[in-house]
């Protein structure tokens, strides 16, 4: 059942960010329980999405701006970014990503989830971002969460490749974007998001799946399209 509910590019240091690190957005409650989608799109033609579930939060899309969407919770929380292709705007605010969450308390190295490649550009920002990570660490004194934690790591996810598994919740990526399944009570949720550019490719619905909602470039084919306006709720208490 559905329900409806190497690439070139410059990174800036934390650009377009608010310069204390602070986002000033209003706090969204979501229980350990619940599966929800926030919204991060800085600009009305954005793919990203904060999907919270099973107490993690993964980062789905870095678009320019991205940091000041998103509550500093949030982001000093973070389990994991995901990114969904090379292209220098799916990827311009992953710095603000990595540099925010880090200043704001992140206690370990983000993972970056990603096309291969994605190893080969988390390696070239945590290069060029060393010398200035020095630089705050001998003005501002290191974050809470330590030195160490200012780096990325990367994991390359290749078609129908899983890249995240708590148990509860997996994600696994597809011709079309990512799937991520989630199971709570019983129940087997599963959000497939697409990526734009591949809008062609069907969604094919996933066998013993309870429910489904696709979010797409376009409303036709999807329950909703990008950019995600308001919190999406899709399985509450």
């Amino acid at each position: 059942m559905r329900i409806a509910s190497i690439v070139s590019f410059v990174f800036g240091l934390a650009a377009c960010s608010d310069p204390n690190g602070e986002a000033n957005v209003q706090s969204v409650s979501v229980s350990p329980q619940e599966f929800a989608l926030l919204p991060c799109a800085p600009r009305h033609h954005d793919a990203c999405t904060l999907v919270v579930a099973g107490g993690k939060r993964i980062l789905f899309g870095v678009p320019a701006g991205v940091t000041q969407t998103q509550n500093i919770e949030d982001l000093r929380q973070l389990d994991a970014v995901v990114v969904f292709s090379l292209a220098a705007q799916d990827l311009e605010g992953l710095d603000e990503v990595r540099n925010v969450s880090w200043r704001a308390g992140r206690s370990t190295p983000l993972m970056v989830i990603g096309p291969p490649g994605i190893e080969d550009v988390v390696t070239a920002l945590n290069k060029a971002l060393e010398q200035s990570d020095a630089l705050y660490v001998v003005e501002n004194g290191i974050p809470p969460g330590g030195y160490d934690a200012a780096v990325l790591t990367s994991r390359p996810a290749r078609r129908e490749m899983q890249v995240f598994n708590t148990g509860d919740l997996q994600i696994t990526r597809t011709g079309f974007g990512y799937r991520i399944t989630y199971r709570v009570d019983g129940s087997v949720t599963e959000l497939a998001l697409q990526s734009c550019g591949v809008v062609d490719e069907l969604v094919l619905a996933t066998p013993n799946v309870d429910q489904q909602v696709i979010v797409g470039c376009t409303g036709d084919a999807s329950d909703h399209a990008w950019p995600i306006a308001d919190p999406i709720f899709i399985v509450e208490k």
